[in-house]
């Protein structure tokens, strides 16, 4: 791969670790939950 490349992967996950990590951090403090939406035609 091309550093450029590399940086542009480089960039991406490190917006979706930081992203996954804010994720993990509500989940523990109970802030958000799961819900299953069914939808019929």
């Amino acid at each position: 791969m091309t550093k450029a490349k590399d940086d542009e992967h480089r960039g991406k996950y490190r917006d979706l670790s930081q992203a996954y990590d804010q994720m993990v951090k509500a989940v523990d403090n109970l802030e958000v939950g799961w819900g299953l939406f069914v939808c019929q035609k």
